[in-house]
């Protein structure tokens, strides 16, 4: 009978021998993906026009069994229990010398890999802050180039936008800016391709006065096209702001 033959169950036996040694991988693979997610201590915080941008070394690890597709990153804030625009990362450095941000798009992170950069969030504009802010860009370095084919300024002074400009301009940034002395409340949070929240981070800060005047001071320098049509000027680089949590 076949099931006296000694050599069946010891073919039964290497059988299962080797499906045992197959469960560890197995096991692996049932389960789910899991992130790890750890942040810088502190962020830049700057502005565009007023409005608010912020600056944070992220560094995502997948410490589960499966590949998990993060789709994005956003930071949602609030001051003095006031909800702020959610802020969306569009953009990253790629590595310590960049001077210049990467288009952030969805990626995958397989059982193991991680990704480590510095994201830049900043609220999305709609279509008519878009059409404002390209209108008076255009406005302004129009009037300074036609300054400057008349020749330079003496003193080293810069050529500026006319009066009016400089006006609408100065109301844009009043419109958008947040940045405004006060409690901060963050929530950092990785979506993934069903745009649902895989994890979140949460974490405070606080602005003083003198820190969101400090911000403020950057608008002098729209007048000459800094942050405008230029790259932006010293005044208008931001701060960096410790974190709680």
């Amino acid at each position: 009978m076949w099931y006296l033959d000694w050599q069946f169950w010891s073919a039964v036996a290497a059988f299962s021998a080797l499906v045992l040694s197959q469960l560890p991988p197995l096991k692996s693979i049932l389960k789910k993906g899991e992130i790890e997610l750890k942040k810088q201590t502190s962020i830049l915080i700057h502005h565009s026009i007023g409005t608010p941008n912020v600056n944070v070394f992220v560094s995502l690890k997948n410490v589960g069994g499966r590949a998990v597709n993060v789709n994005s990153i956003r930071i949602q804030l609030t001051r003095d229990g006031k909800e702020l625009p959610i802020l969306i990362a569009t953009g990253y450095f790629a590595d310590l010398n960049a001077q210049q941000t990467t288009m952030f798009t969805p990626f995958e992170l397989g059982t193991g890999e991680s990704w480590a950069h510095t994201i830049n969030c900043h609220e999305k504009w709609d279509r008519s802050q878009r059409q404002k802010f390209r209108a008076i860009s255009s406005k302004v370095r129009d009037t300074i180039s036609d300054k400057l084919k008349q020749g330079p300024l003496p003193n080293g002074d810069l050529h500026e936008a006319n009066a009016e400009q400089i006006k609408e301009i100065h109301e844009q940034f009043v419109n958008n800016f947040q940045w405004l002395q006060g409690e901060y409340s963050g929530l950092l949070q990785v979506m993934d391709s069903n745009d649902k929240v895989m994890l979140s981070d949460e974490f405070k800060f606080t602005i003083f006065e003198s820190e969101s005047n400090e911000l403020k001071a950057g608008v002098e320098d729209y007048r000459y096209g800094y942050g405008i049509h230029l790259p932006i000027s010293q005044k208008q680089q931001g701060i960096w702001i410790d974190l709680v949590g």
